[in-house]
């Protein structure tokens, strides 16, 4: 019935405008993929298998690359969401929680051995081999070398940062 309706369709609007320029049949391709795909949506309708195949062969080309264009901007929303929601956790070996990125800046806090922190940042500093990072610890917000934590493992990275 689909098929046959997506043919009828096409058909009308091929003897509508058969004269149409490329731009229209762009616009007649979307109105059978509408009409094919209600109210799901474009990119999700024509992702499930077989259905670019009842597309007009003329309208795939039309079809596709806002399919993939759509694919696309999902998958980096997916990967926006997921970096907004993995915090990286750890525990720290104790030291000092200090107010910026280096020895000389003040103390924030000191840290025992075993204190949870939940890594906030990475600020790009080295030291010794290992990084600063902005932390959040049961002590308060600061920054924490990466030689004396570990992450938790079940998380990112269960390395020394």
């Amino acid at each position: 019935m689909t098929k046959f309706l997506v043919s009828f369709v096409a058909a009308v609007l091929s003897l509508a405008s058969s004269n149409a320029a490329s731009a229209q049949d762009s616009d007649q391709c979307f109105k059978i993929a509408a009409i094919l795909c209600g109210d799901e949506g474009l990119t999700p309708c024509m992702s499930k298998p077989n259905m670019m195949s009842q597309l007009p062969p003329k309208c795939v080309g039309d079809i596709q690359p806002m399919v993939e264009m759509g694919r696309k901007g999902q998958a980096e929303q997916n990967a926006r969401n997921t970096a907004q929601n993995d915090t990286m956790t750890g525990m720290s070996y104790g030291g000092v929680l200090r107010s910026g990125p280096g020895m000389e800046y003040r103390r924030v806090a000191s840290l025992r051995e075993g204190d949870q922190i939940e890594i906030l940042e990475d600020t790009g500093v080295w030291f010794n081999d290992y990084k600063w990072y902005v932390v959040a610890t049961p002590h308060g917000t600061g920054y924490h070398w990466g030689g004396i934590f570990l992450c938790r493992p079940g998380h990112q990275d269960q390395r020394h940062l």
